[in-house]
């Protein structure tokens, strides 16, 4: 896996976890879908901004050559992964305790839900690679994105932070 195809795993990440969806505790009044907009697209950005900070740590003096075996860069980036998963996850969290526009909790929940198979989908893959499993490391070394099903239905809602890939 190359430098760069690791950053572009990293960007797609960010960007697949900026996608907003929200839960209903029937705890509280619904938003507009302006108001949910705004605020899922609040969360995404700040979450967004720690992501880039722990994969940029994690990259920062990562030679070029380095990457070139396709496990060995597996096996760096599952640490990164590692270590980002449990910001993915409060990003989740955070969304889901948005209340939706009433009409759009279901598609919401929906994505949701295609949010959290994602992340877990992407953290089995790079702990798969970093094993040796051929299959994981050919869906890595392919740049296989778990995310961009769920980036394009949070574009198509009219998100401009979450889902955008920035």
């Amino acid at each position: 896996m190359t430098h760069l195809r690791a950053k572009t795993i990293a960007v797609s990440l960010v960007a697949g976890l900026s996608l907003a969806a929200c839960g209903d505790d029937g705890g509280g009044e619904s938003l507009s879908k302006e108001d949910f907009i705004a605020q899922a697209d609040a969360i995404c950005a700040d979450h967004g901004t720690q992501l880039d900070a722990i994969f940029e740590e994690a990259f920062a003096e990562v030679d070029e050559t380095d990457m070139d075996d396709p496990q060995a860069a597996a096996q760096q980036y599952a640490g990164v992964v590692a270590d980002s998963e449990p910001v993915m996850r409060d990003q989740v969290e955070a969304l889901r305790a948005l209340e939706p526009p009433e009409a759009d909790a279901d598609e919401l929940n929906s994505q949701l839900d295609a949010l959290d198979a994602a992340v877990t989908e992407f953290v089995d893959l790079t702990e798969d690679g970093a094993a040796g499993d051929e299959a994981a490391l050919a869906a890595i070394e392919s740049d296989v994105d778990p995310f961009a099903p769920v980036n394009e239905r949070a574009s198509e809602y009219g998100l401009r932070v979450c889902g955008s890939g920035n």
